[in-house]
């Protein structure tokens, strides 16, 4: 897991000082879930900041291969402390890839159930 978040980090690089500050914070143990919610808040400034913006775009397709690497951990950090402190109306929703979408869609009502459909 500490690899995969590392590896997040190093593709985008503006999240490094997240990762150094959190490890920091608790003497070289990553936490994951903290993090992440930290990568969330970063995640929400920057589409505020550009929704089309190339590093969001490059974070957001890291998530996708989280998913797709079939580990429990991760794909409950993604759910828990980027997806679900995303809420509901987030308008990044509409940014989401196939996977990461779709563990949205499970964890929220209706009213996201039609995002992503064309």
């Amino acid at each position: 897991m500490s690899e995969w978040m590392l590896g997040v980090a190093t593709a985008v690089p503006s999240l490094l000082p997240l990762v150094n500050e959190n490890l920091a914070d608790f003497n070289g143990d990553l936490q994951a879930h903290l993090l992440f919610g930290e990568f969330t808040e970063w995640a929400e400034h920057e589409y505020e900041r550009d929704p089309q913006s190339p590093t969001l775009r490059t974070f957001l397709d890291t998530l996708e291969l989280g998913l797709s690497l079939d580990d429990p951990y991760i794909d409950n950090v993604i759910s828990v402390s980027f997806i679900e402190n995303l809420g509901w109306e987030s308008p990044m929703f509409t940014l989401l890839g196939p996977r990461t979408l779709g563990v949205a869609k499970g964890m929220f009502p209706p009213a996201i159930q039609k995002l992503g459909e064309a």
